[in-house]
């Protein structure tokens, strides 16, 4: 395998979260990537959790991913989306019993092999009812993709940001417990960086704020013939009583974004939600 595997973490100033490289490159390379998106479905039914995988073509590697959930009238909740090497996984879990049918996606987005990219990682910290994480791209290389895990979480946890910054150099990831959680979790927030493409550029775009209890929202176009190479979504207002739904490219053209999100029970307070797209060509 071109790309070398290694776990380095460091525990740095007390009260900043633990953090590492999950995996590195063997020597430095310049990186383009052409993307490409591929997708996996589970099974349409009322079995809770739902597991996923979406696996990138041979000679690929991961940049990016994305969940979605169809079906679930808000009672189920998108825990996980972890990159990996080649490929990305997503969990979903009912927040309450639900007894209708629901179906869970995975999406990768994956580029080519250049030995280049690096997935960091961060730990959360915060307190039993809210967490945040924030996982930085190593000097000289930018983001390209985000991802988070709520290990012990039992889908009792909401996550509420997967927020990539302007300069795309980090990935800021929120989650708030829903009611009275027993027992310790935790938040896990990924960073997939490589070396900057020759365009880059964060596009956003926010629904409006409002009691609604379903909301979608898609991007526009990356410009200029670019690619959407990463993904994040937001949901803004009423903390641990809205599910994210989905995170995800709209489609495998890989053109635009989209992040959807219901609320959990009666949400009696204005929210919105926000689509996150990595533009990169």
């Amino acid at each position: 395998m071109r790309v070398q595997r290694r776990l380095v973490a460091a525990a740095v100033a007390v009260g900043v979260a633990v953090s590492g490289v999950l995996f590195g490159p063997a020597t430095p390379a310049r990186a383009v990537p052409v993307p490409v998106g591929t997708s996996s479905t589970s099974g349409y039914n009322s079995v809770s959790p739902k597991f996923d995988t979406a696996t990138c073509p041979a000679g690929e590697i991961v940049l990016s991913g994305g969940g979605t959930i169809s079906g679930g009238a808000g009672h189920v909740v998108l825990s996980e989306v972890m990159p990996g090497l080649t490929t990305v996984s997503v969990m979903a879990y009912e927040a309450t019993a639900y007894s209708g049918n629901w179906s869970l996606t995975a999406y990768a987005v994956c580029g080519p092999d250049d030995e280049d990219v690096v997935i960091t990682w961060a730990n959360g910290t915060g307190t039993p009812t809210a967490k945040s994480a924030t996982a930085f791209c190593p000097a000289g290389k930018k983001l390209y993709g985000a991802g988070y895990k709520l290990p012990s979480s039992n889908g009792q946890v909401f996550p509420t940001a997967v927020r990539p910054d302007e300069a795309l150099s980090k990935v800021t990831v929120l989650a708030d417990a829903h009611g009275d959680i027993t027992g310790d979790w935790s938040l896990i927030a990924y960073a997939v960086c490589a070396k900057p493409a020759a365009y880059m550029r964060l596009l956003t775009a926010r629904s409006g704020p409002d009691p609604a209890a379903s909301k979608t929202v898609t991007s526009d176009a990356c410009p200029g013939g670019a690619h959407v190479h990463g993904v994040g979504a937001e949901i803004d207002g009423a903390p641990g009583d809205v599910v994210l739904a989905a995170m995800a490219p709209s489609t495998l053209s890989l053109t635009r974004s989209t992040a959807g999100a219901h609320a959990h029970g009666r949400v009696p307070a204005d929210w919105a939600v926000t689509s996150y797209a990595i533009c990169s060509s």
